[in-house]
């Protein structure tokens, strides 16, 4: 938004900022105007906070589009820019700047800012009387113009705009408060350039430092004591504040919701919404009413309800308004407070992306704020304001954006805006939630675990903590490795997301360290809830726990429910009952029209064959789809078609149409006895001819297909809710009729005509809308999609193309009501070429009424004999009658006479078969319809299934059923446990399968068929044994199932009423809400039945074992479970029907059975996983969840990993799993892919993106070379997860790539010149000549033998290319890597070089950059980022530290490296030590272990007065608790062992409950560093060797200060903000003058790890403005940089680290171009956002001070510009201490300034100083060195010490003579300079020698020339690497050309596989740049 200085930003005191036009845009000055905490779907994506006016580009304000010329190339095109006016009540109409791309919605927060106007927030905008919608553009709305007036009209309140305006004047109330900046709340942070400069600025300081002379107060100029040189301690207090005494503006006492809210029905008819309650500072209280009109003060007292309103009554729109009535104290402090809210500059009030928080605050008073515990006591769950009453679904957001279009820059950008929007707000949520899971507010999913081992789930995010679950990385360390896997992911996550793949997906991961606890938060899977069923199986126990303490309810409601439960169920089997009424009747209906097929069969016996012919009767058709077609035929083997021409009963000519250009009537050149089946290849042209398609003409489809997978069908899948609709209809009233229709059902998400439309939206289920008159055109077109769409697995509706479906006279679509139901059909009749086939067949058979062949049967009965049929055995065991054997006394009521009357045997109907049997094909064995017509004399099969070990208690149960009188045989299935003898073994014997048993094979009334040697597969139960079943029904009984006959009888009774359902005697159910298996028998519900007791049709055994998908019986087979779940499902998906139960009398119990499945400890949590949609380890397809003991792969996995592979250097391989299998796999073997209930393909578990790092493996040291032995390597770790980074790999691929080039020059070189080079000639070889040569490479036998031994010796997988690749699997347990010896060896070695590079090649590289000053670290965090971009592990820190240590100049990094690795030491310990203490004692502890590290504690804590909460006797008993126990261990057993049991069933069951201890009171400081030793040694190989934190003082000199620091920015503390003394002396114990108190740790706030989305084409202008400004094209570089800043801007908001990069930059660019104004504005902006987003003590900040304070002096502001060094010499004293090359830095230019204005006393100080530390860090004879004595030399004489400065200038004169020569224009300079001080020396000299002669009486005053502004400007630049030098244009554009040569030549020689630059080597030359190193 523009804003002018009247305008409502303007108030904030820096209208220059806001109405200044610039080159560069700062579009962020107006970003308060937009709330960050908005969703992507409150605005549109291109609401980004922009600003004021600018000439440079603004991708947010402006239209961008991109050159088709050139794709680096960025048009803009600027937007109108215009004025409007605005008027509110009680102001005058004022004018606003806008541009025609904002929206309303930015001209209400401009209005809710302002300060005569931001108390009202319930008003619309008006133009010309009409309300203005927010979310419109301006440029959209019609008639607003230029000195358009809009008008703001109060609108009426309602209860969410009430809530709306309360909160929004509280928040004004407190906007001044300093809590939220210290709390780090709300996305708030400190900012205290402002205060330190008191906001002086150009603008503002007319006259100048130099002008005001005089009238400088001496406070201003003075520099503070604690920050001169060689100061011993360094004050805390003013790091994170600059006034202390800042009086909190407190303009009421009490502001709160009433207690007599809500308003009751009657006040809410009188219009009353909320009640609020206010004390004034007057100690006056009202009670205030808001209604629709505003609000009132109402006759409400505490006491009485009274609504009606005080006289005189009086009611106002706006709460401030009413208040400023009642309280005059609240009116004058109100305004004070806005006034100085609008005083802040914009960017002190933006809220950050990611919260900081500052280690030392004051301690706040605690008052009493009503709405913030509101926020807190109210359990929001998640809710978003702008999504109210919904919880994100945050992977959907996630993914969603990362589909969004990027062809673009303009997508690009609105995808990177909504992907980094989506992340930040889920950080600040999961953050949230991490703090509330350590907090124990929220519940466990798996309760009545160990509490260290307990999961979480909450606002759709799953957390889990640092521990290792269930042993799940045993083998790799325990708890170390569960706690380093999640830092592991997140670098994998990284690899993945900087590629961005199209495809592959990542979920979203935040790593949080809170109160000693790891906490990991992920996004849940959209509906992906089965990863958690092993969890959720425990909620039963917590249920009954809740159940039991219910018990106190009365008998009454205990009844009252029992009845209300069978109301239930009777209703709900009523209502089935009606719904089958229904539908039976509603199939009778739709199966009319089946009736001329059923009655009108052709009784002739002609057996029906087809012979199909072929023909080529026109070139329109596609010969080589009629080849293929008549090919397959005759693979096909079917009964009806015959190759025979005279024995055909129908001939078929098969027309494949490619196109149709000449117009041929097939119908007129056929002959009629063909039938004709034609399809389109081809288009349909528009003289198409339907006339000649009628007849004996049908439209088929064979080669348009896609095939479906049938194991990936939805079955039972939840209902769809959102759906695409796709038009072939043109008919725009039927269409809308039908859009209307779908519109109240579904969810509509897209609309078109064009099915490309469909694909790219990802839809589950479409619906095709066709027209109402027939067309051959549109029914080819139909065939097409609804194939195409079926075969994707897409749900299809298609209520108007009844006339359309394929086969649509036989096959009833109507029939099923769920979409699902066409996929069945389709997996039925047109999966494949041979499903479509057959199906054709049957229906020209249907057609011509022709009935179906039986189906052969291939087996003959052989009783008594054992026969072999291909992989098992069966026995017919002949039937013998034996009365004596049946049981007495049980079949009493039933007569054994069976009653054979004669029936009537009807054949099923065509209906039957195409629709309810799904068997066209073949005449069906069921010779009666299975669920209509039953004979009267039908029997059932008994099927068995067991195992020899059982033969026992099968024995009983044959013997049990023998004299059933309607049992027609039984079948016994023996699965095969143990293996039978050799697979070559063919004569097996019944003894062979039974042993001694088969003696025993009992005989009954009838034939027992016994089959042998089957699989061990619970499949076996529903296999189509169609061989030995001839009856309908089938009983499967479990050999355990013991039922009465007349139970049994009953039951069959029962199936022959209900033939279609599953009846039986055990039922189940699962819970509706969790689909928990349920096996409790007090529920008076059930849904399903077991098969262990159970009557069902073997109709159901063909769909199982064919139909059904195989993922579910592969399932079965490797669970050996819930086969009956799957077919309880299977008959409730083909019936839409319930299973029946039928009671039974007794409980079944399996005799003598050593095992049972149902016995097992995991079988009901199993069969709770079969109940749900998807479980893990099913969905789980690619990859393995136990590190390789079992893995799988998956083809489209493998495609998108190829890319993965490719460029993260991973090497293809195949691991071999317990099984025998081979897997290839193209990255580790724990890397998961999971395909999501929405389609995406998700990797998981990347903890091993890159290969293991073998320095610190225990492998064997054979593996090593003697070099890194010495060094002793390897080296033992806390876990096996260490890998290397991704940095090292990349740099070790291209060392490895230099090498090969110079290998391949090398042998060409030989080859050509057939001379010898030596190697040390071939290691000078020049890489860009070697490349050449290469390039010149002849295509002869001796060149590709060269470059496959180049290959070889580089260890590359290729031997064509260079492509060298790393087995990440390699050393891992469990892992078996399916591939030859010398391949894991060239693995090996591959793996050890790239170790051996880390220690000998990177660590020293990165030593040199330290020694080249290329990288400063100031701080621990420095030193960890400039390790990593080297690629180099932390842990390697202790071998860094010991290199530092051998290189003097560089001590300052060594201190630095011993306190990171003493911090880092401490953070682990700290971490374990929070853990065991109880929570109230929290603060004492922290206190205690501070004081034991940075001060000494030798003896324990024995005075346990600090314990709140406990009691004398609990004081005294633990006090002695140690004695007691030593003395009398004996007694105490029992009870300690009793007690302890107790505490740990209370710990397991209380999520809350830690493992609290004392033990922490025993620390003592030689404990506590004998730990860190330890630590030090074990983590990073480094000897502290120190007892105390004194000796590490003495030894390592490093402050005390700086250890603090870092170890709270670790861990999270923030201490209170005062002086500690650090006393040196002992302290026996904690006393009263302690250094730290219990009341000193103020807060504990979390430390994340994330990966933030980054931006690319931000990165590419960044990059190509560099490469401008090192060609010297200053201006186009300028340009470029901006448009990054822009970009950075529109992606990140107007608040980042980045963002603050560019900004230093540019105002670098401003400063070299000479407008040193807007330097200073825009270094300005760079240091208040480096404040906020990375903390007012950040090193990066104190860099943005020394910059800003150089332009501050550039713009004559001295006094600024000193007061910014002391504040950045502040900083770094803070990090790490005054010996360090950034305080040199500091010191010159405070020196110089210093030397300004007069103050030559200190400016000596601080240049002294810096020679020091010159001398230290570059050595004695360096020009730094020089030019420090030079500029002491200028302070010195400026003193008229002209002694000292020649003295200082001569050490200088000499330096430039040795380094420059004679003749060097420096050396020229300082002889002058030497020249000119000795002169005045000698005439200082003389005037003392004549005052000692006594001609003069006193020594004559020298005038000594202050430096001018110039010069002292001119030594700022070069002490900071700013050189201006003089250059002929000519000279310029020379040195351009060459440059341009040179990139040319470099672009032309650049080899085949381009060295792609990254993001982060664009930040370190970004780096770099504004570091000095580029000027």
């Amino acid at each position: 938004m523009k804003q002018a200085n009247e305008n409502p930003l303007a108030c904030n005191g820096h209208p220059e900022d806001l109405g200044k036009t610039r080159k560069d845009s700062d579009n962020d000055d107006s970003a308060t105007n937009t709330s960050s905490t908005s969703s992507i779907n409150d605005v549109p994506l291109n609401n980004c906070p922009n600003t004021s006016s600018s000439s440079s580009s603004n991708l947010n304000t402006s239209e961008v589009t991109t050159n088709p010329d050139s794709a680096n190339e960025l048009v803009v095109l600027p937007e109108v820019s215009f004025n409007i006016r605005i008027q509110s009540s009680g102001l005058e109409v004022f004018d606003l700047p806008v541009t025609s791309s904002e929206l309303v919605q930015e001209i209400h927060q401009v209005l809710m800012d302002k300060e005569e106007t931001c108390h009202r927030t319930c008003f619309s905008l008006q133009l010309d009387g009409v309300i203005l919608d927010n979310f419109t553009e301006l440029k959209n709305i019609e008639g607003l113009k230029e000195g358009s007036l809009l008008k703001v009209v109060e609108e009426q309140y309602t209860v969410r705009e009430v809530r709306i305006h309360v909160r929004h004047i509280n928040e004004l109330i407190h906007s001044c408060d300093l809590n939220d900046l210290y709390n780090g709340t709300n996305g708030y942070s400190l900012c205290l350039v402002n205060d330190i400069t008191s906001n002086d600025t150009p603008a503002a300081s007319a006259p100048t430092d130099r002008k005001k002379g005089a009238d400088m107060n001496e406070s201003d100029t003075n520099v503070p004591e604690y920050l001169l040189p060689n100061q011993n301690n360094i004050l805390l207090t003013p790091l994170f504040s600059t006034n202390n005494k800042v009086n909190r503006l407190q303009c009421l006492k009490v502001f709160a919701y009433s207690g007599w809210n809500p308003p009751n029905g009657s006040r809410k008819l009188h219009g009353d919404l909320m009640y609020l309650q206010v004390t004034t500072c007057e100690e006056k209280s009202f009670h205030i009413t808001a209604c629709t009109k505003g609000f009132y003060v109402s006759q409400t007292t505490e006491e009485k309800f009274l609504p009606k309103p005080v006289q005189p009554k009086a009611i106002f729109h706006s709460l401030v308004d009413l208040l400023n009535s009642l309280s005059p104290a609240f009116k004058k402090k109100f305004a004070a407070i806005q006034r100085k809210r609008c005083t802040k500059h914009p960017f002190e009030r933006i809220q950050v992306p990611y919260q900081i928080h500052p280690w030392l605050s004051p301690r706040f008073e605690h008052t009493m704020d009503h709405f913030r515990a509101e926020d807190a006591n109210i359990n929001k769950l998640g809710h978003e304001d702008h999504i109210p009453g919904q919880v994100r679904d945050w992977n959907e957001e996630l993914q969603i954006t990362k589909e969004l279009p990027k062809k673009t820059l303009p997508e690009r950008l609105i995808r990177e805006r909504a992907m980094f929007k989506v992340h930040s707000d889920f950080v600040s949520a999961a953050i949230r939630g991490c703090q509330a899971v350590v907090d124990g507010n929220i519940m466990a999913i798996n309760p009545g675990e160990e509490s260290k081992v307990h999961m979480y789930i909450w606002n759709n995010m799953f957390f889990s903590l640092g521990f290792d679950v269930k042993e799940h990385y045993k083998d790799f360390g325990g708890d170390a490795a569960a706690h380093a896997a999640p830092t592991n992911d997140l670098q994998g996550v990284r690899a993945i997301n900087t590629l961005d793949l199209d495809g592959l997906h990542t979920l979203g991961t935040i790593v949080v360290d809170y109160r000693g606890m790891r906490v990991t938060a992920q996004y849940i899977l959209t509906d992906e809830h089965r990863i958690y069923t092993s969890l959720i199986a425990e909620l039963p126990r917590l249920e009954r726990v809740i159940r039991t303490k219910q018990s106190n309810l009365s008998q009454l409601q205990t009844r009252l429910s029992k009845v209300e439960k069978r109301l239930t169920k009777y209703s709900w089997h009523l209502n089935r009952l009606i719904k089958t009424i229904r539908r039976n009747t509603q199939e009778q209906k739709q199966s009319s029209r089946f009736n001329s097929f059923d009655f009108d069969f052709d009784r002739n016996q002609s057996k029906f064959l087809v012979y199909f012919h072929f023909t080529n009767i026109s070139e329109d058709l596609d010969l080589h789809s009629s080849h293929e077609f008549h090919s397959r035929i005759r693979q096909i083997q079917s009964p009806y078609i015959t190759f025979n021409e005279s024995e055909a009963y129908l001939h078929v000519v098969y027309l494949p149409i490619r196109s149709n250009k000449q117009n041929i009537c097939y119908k007129n050149i056929l002959d009629e006895k063909y039938f004709v089946l034609y399809e389109f290849t081809g288009g349909i042209n528009e003289q198409f001819d339907e006339q000649c398609f009628q007849g004996k003409f049908l439209l088929v489809k064979f080669f348009t297909q896609f095939d479906v997978d049938t194991d990936h069908l939805r079955w039972n899948e939840f209902p769809q809710t959102s759906i695409g609709i796709l038009y072939l209809d043109r008919n725009a009233t039927k269409s809308r009729n039908e859009f209307d229709r779908l519109q109240s059902n579904y969810n509509v998400t897209v609309e078109c005509s064009d099915v490309t439309c469909l694909f790219s939206k990802n839809l589950s289920m479409v619906s095709i809308i066709c027209p109402p008159l027939y067309s051959i055109r549109i029914h080819n077109q139909f065939y097409e999609l609804f194939f195409h769409l079926l075969s994707e697995q897409i749900d299809l509706l298609v209520p108007t193309c009844q006339y359309y479906l394929p086969y649509s006279k036989v096959i009833d679509y109507s029939r099923k009501s769920t979409p699902t139901s066409l996929a069945w059909l389709y997996a039925i009749y047109f999966q494949t070429f041979e499903h479509r086939l057959h199906t054709l067949i049957a229906y020209l058979r249907t057609l011509y009424r022709q009935p179906a062949l039986a189906k052969p049967s291939k087996f003959v009965e052989v009783k008594t004999r054992l026969i072999r049929e291909d992989n098992f055995y069966y026995l017919i065991h002949e039937r013998h009658i034996n009365f004596t054997q049946m049981p007495i006394g049980i079949m009493d009521g039933i007569s054994f006479q069976s009653y054979h009357k004669s029936s009537i045997v009807y054949e099923p109907t065509l209906y039957d078969q195409w629709n309810r049997l799904y068997q066209p094909f073949y005449r069906s064995n069921t010779q009666t319809n299975p669920f209509e017509s039953i004979s009267p004399e039908e029997q059932y099969t008994i099927l068995i299934l067991t195992y020899k070990q059982r033969f026992y208690q099968l024995n009983r149960l044959l013997l049990h059923l023998n004299g059933l009188i309607n049992l027609h045989r039984i079948v016994v299935l023996f699965n095969q446990i143990d293996p039978m003898g050799s697979p070559s073994q063919t004569n097996f014997t019944l003894e062979d399968f039974l042993g001694d048993y088969h003696v025993y094979l009992p005989s009954i009334h009838v034939e027992i068929v016994y089959l042998f040697n089957l699989p061990n597969d619970l499949n076996n139960r529903f296999r189509p044994w169609n061989e030995f079943i001839q009856t309908d029904c089938i009983l499967s009984l479990d050999d355990d199932s013991f039922l009465r006959h007349d139970e049994i009888e009953y039951g069959f009774r029962v199936w022959k009423e209900n033939p279609s359902r599953l009846i039986g005697f055990i039922s189940r159910s699962h819970r509706s809400n969790t689909l928990q298996y349920d096996t409790s028998p007090s529920q008076c519900i059930y849904s399903m039945i077991l098969t262990g007791a159970a009557f069902l049709h073997r109709w159901y055994l063909d769909f199982y074992t064919h139909v059904m998908s195989k993922q579910i019986r592969d399932y079965v087979q490797r669970k050996m479970n819930c086969e009956d779940i799957a077919m309880n499902f299977l008959i409730s998906y083909l019936t839409n029907q319930t299973p029946m139960k039928i009671g039974h009398r007794e409980t079944f119990h399996c005799y003598k059975c050593q095992e049972s499945l149902s016995n097992k400890v995991t079988h009901y949590q199993q069969r709770t996983e079969c109940i749900l949609e998807k479980e893990q380890e099913q969905s789980v397809v690619y990859g393995s969840t136990d590190f390789g003991k079992t893995c799988t792969t998956n083809d489209k996995y493998k495609e998108l990993l190829d890319k993965v592979s490719t460029m993260l250097k991973i090497k293809p391989h195949a691991v071999k799993t317990e099984k025998g299998e081979v897997v290839d796999l193209l990255t580790a073997v724990e890397c998961k892919g999971i395909v999501g209930n929405d389609g995406r393909h998700y990797l998981l578990d990347l903890l091993r993106m890159t290969p293991p790092d073998l320095n610190y493996l225990p492998v064997d040291v054979e593996h090593l070379s003697p070099a890194m032995k010495q060094l002793e390597y390897p080296k033992t770790y806390k876990h096996r997860l260490c890998c290397l980074r991704q940095e090292l790999i990349d740099a070790f691929i291209e060392q490895k790539y230099v090498d090969f080039y110079r290998s391949i020059a090398l042998n060409l070189s030989k080859l050509r010149s057939a001379e010898s080079t030596s190697n040390e000639n071939a290691e000078r070889t020049n890489v860009e000549e070697a490349k050449r040569i290469v390039n010149e490479i002849s295509v002869e036998d001796n060149s590709r033998e060269i470059i496959q031994s180049a290959c070889r010796s580089i260890g590359s997988v290729k031997d064509n290319e260079f492509d060298v690749r790393f087995n990440p699997d390699l050393f891992q347990p469990h892992v078996t890597l399916n591939q030859t010896a010398a391949e894991t060896a060239a693995d090996i070695k591959l793996l050890k070089e790239a170790a051996e590079y880390l220690v000998l090649k990177q660590i020293p590289l990165m030593i040199q950059d330290f020694q080249d000053h290329s990288s400063v670290p100031v701080d621990g965090e420095s030193l960890s980022e400039s390790m990593h971009s080297r690629g180099i592990n932390m842990r390697y820190l202790g071998r860094v530290a010991d290199l530092l240590a051998q290189q003097s100049s560089l001590i300052y990094l060594y201190e630095i490296a011993v306190t990171e690795i003493l911090c880092r030491s401490a953070k682990h310990v700290f971490r374990a030590y929070t853990q065991s203490v109880p929570i109230h004692l929290l603060s004492f502890s922290i206190s205690h272990f501070l004081n034991c590290l940075l001060t000494v504690i030798s003896s324990p804590v024995s005075d346990y007065s600090f314990d709140e909460f406990a009691t004398s006797t609990s004081t005294t008993s633990t006090s002695s608790g140690s004695l007691a126990n030593s003395t009398n261990t004996t007694s105490q057993k029992p009870n300690n062992k009793k007690k302890n049991k107790k505490q740990q069933q209370q710990r397991k069951h209380n999520p809350t409950m830690r493992n609290e201890s004392m033990e922490f009171s025993s620390l003592t400081s030689k404990l506590l560093w004998i730990q860190l030793t330890n630590e030090a040694k074990s983590r990073y190989g480094f000897d502290l060797n120190c007892d105390d934190i004194e000796a590490f003082v003495d030894t390592y000199s490093v402050r005390r200060t700086c250890i603090l620091r870092s170890l709270c920015l670790k861990t999270g503390l923030q201490l209170a903000m005062r002086e500690y003394q650090y006393d040196s002396a002992y302290k026996s114990s904690r006393t009263s003058n302690e250094c730290f108190t219990e009341d000193d740790i103020v807060n504990i706030y979390p430390v994340i790890k994330q990966v933030p989305p980054k931006p690319s084409d931000a990165y590419q202008f960044f990059t190509t403005g560099q490469q401008k400004i090192q060609q010297g094209l200053l201006r186009e570089g300028f340009e470029l940089i901006s448009e990054a800043h822009n970009l950075l801007n529109n992606v990140y908001g107007p608040m980042h680290p980045e963002i603050s990069m560019c900004l230093r930059l540019l105002a670098r660019l401003n400063y070299i171009m000479g407008d040193y104004q807007e330097a200073l504005f825009t270094q300005h902006k760079a240091v208040m956002m480096s404040e906020r987003v990375l903390g007012v003590d950040h090193p990066q900040t104190a860099t943005e001070y020394i910059h800003m304070a150089l332009y501050s002096f550039a713009n004559n502001l001295s006094v600024n510009a000193a007061k910014l060094l002391c504040r950045a010499r502040y900083i770094i004293l803070t990090c790490c201490g005054e010996n360090h090359p950034q305080i040199s830095l500091i010191d010159s230019n405070l020196g110089l300034i210093l030397q300004s204005y007069g103050d030559y006393e200190n400016a000596l100080k601080f240049m002294e100083k810096s020679l020091e530390l010159n001398k230290t860090f570059y050595g004695t004879r360096s020009l730094k060195v020089a030019l420090s004595h030079h500029l002491c030399a200028r302070i010195q004489s400026c003193r008229g010490d002209f002694r000292s400065a020649l003295n200082s200038e001569r050490e200088a004169y000499q330096i430039y003579k040795l380094q420059l020569g004679d003749e060097h224009e420096r050396t020229r300079e300082s002889a002058q300079v030497l020249k000119h001080l000795t002169e005045q020396a000698v005439v200082l000299q003389k005037r003392i020698n004549d005052v000692v002669k006594g001609q003069l009486l006193v020594i004559p005053s020298l005038t000594i020339q202050q430096p001018s502004f110039q010069n002292v400007l001119e030594m700022l630049n070069v002490v900071n690497g700013i050189l201006f030098i003089q250059i002929r244009e000519k000279d310029l554009d020379i040195i351009r050309e060459e440059i341009a040569k040179q990139s040319t030549d470099d672009s032309q020689q650049q080899p085949s596989t381009p060295s792609v630059t990254t993001i982060s080597d664009a930040a370190e030359q970004a780096a770099a740049l504004m570091n000095n190193e580029v000027d």
